[in-house]
């Protein structure tokens, strides 16, 4: 007579977390439901933190050829952020960028011009779908 054991629990998916000082940006696909609330509790109770995003869906995870499309767009956002004309002096370093599914996350703390000016030039990339912006503002 053999006794079983009872199946393992599945792992929560990893959860793609972006900071920008005082914001939190939670993404990735989560199934189920319950992990994803479970993940959103953590940085609310975080005294530094003002603002939680959440971006996350209840899905499968993405292929590779997603994430690799995703990483190129990013890559080709950041650059398109050197020498924006009118915002020379902005220093593309102070705007994160996250791509998922070709959806381009865009954060960081900025002028209200210069956020204008950067989302409207990662608007011009091959490939981005959509931008949220999840800008603080100077202004």
């Amino acid at each position: 007579h053999t006794t079983l054991a009872p199946p393992p629990r599945p792992r929560p998916p990893p959860i793609h977390r972006t900071r920008s000082p005082g914001v939190v940006r939670l993404g990735r696909q989560a199934p189920p439901e319950e992990w994803r609330l479970q993940a959103e509790t953590i940085p609310r109770a975080i005294p530094t933190v003002r603002l939680v995003h959440t971006e996350m869906r209840i899905a499968a995870p993405n292929t590779y050829m997603v994430r690799s499309s995703d990483s190129l767009i990013t890559a080709k956002v950041k650059t398109s952020l050197f020498g924006i004309k009118g915002h020379e002096e902005l220093d593309p370093s102070r705007v994160k960028v996250v791509t998922e599914n070709g959806i381009v996350y865009l954060m960081g703390i900025l002028s209200q011009a210069e956020a204008t000016a950067v989302t409207d030039r990662a608007r011009q990339v091959g490939g981005v779908q959509k931008i949220v912006k999840l800008f603080e503002y100077l202004d």
